[in-house]
């Protein structure tokens, strides 16, 4: 091996990435968006009324959220959601956000079994390497706002559902 040899780039693993037993959770963020909320609103953690804490809950669950309405709109919902359909198909024709599913029908997890088998390759992927760098440029850059003092609306993903769609597009054409 000479010098050189480790400035090349490693081959492209023909290997699929490894399905998580969890994508994410709004758990996970809380406590980070309940500081900035305290601090954007200007109140103590024990000043906070239920409301503040569901709206805390949807700053944490924003981005998963909005993974969740990709998945959704795209027909890749796993099979637990079956007996969701009518929720399913509120968050298709935007009566529903992908973050309200996921807080209430997901318990604010992504899971698996949240996405249909043949999306779970690209899940592992693209969520697990790129999505938060993805999210984050564009809440940053594109909306002008902080990551964890945005909720995401349903007209917040239509500006972000391009994103997500180039990034399966580019996985599909690597994946040939």
């Amino acid at each position: 091996m000479s010098i050189f040899d480790i400035f090349k780039k490693p081959a492209k693993s023909k290997e699929p990435a490894p399905i998580p037993s969890c994508f994410d959770k709004a758990d996970y963020y809380f406590e980070d968006a309940m500081r900035n909320y305290c601090r954007m609103k200007n109140i103590s953690e024990g000043e906070l009324a239920e409301e503040d804490y569901t709206k805390i809950q949807r700053i944490a669950a924003a981005h998963i959220g909005l993974f969740m309405t990709w998945i959704i709109k795209h027909g890749f919902t796993g099979d637990i959601h079956e007996d969701d359909e009518d929720a399913v198909e509120a968050v298709k024709n935007d009566r529903m956000t992908g973050t309200d599913f996921l807080l209430e029908y997901c318990d604010g997890k992504l899971y698996p079994e949240d996405m249909g088998d043949s999306i779970l390759p690209f899940a592992a992927e693209y969520y697990e390497s790129r999505y938060m760098s993805d999210y984050t440029h564009w809440v940053v850059d594109e909306l002008c706002d902080l990551p964890f003092e945005f909720t995401a609306t349903c007209e917040d993903y239509c500006e972000f559902e391009h994103i997500l769609d180039k990034a399966y597009e580019d996985f599909l054409k690597s994946h040939k």
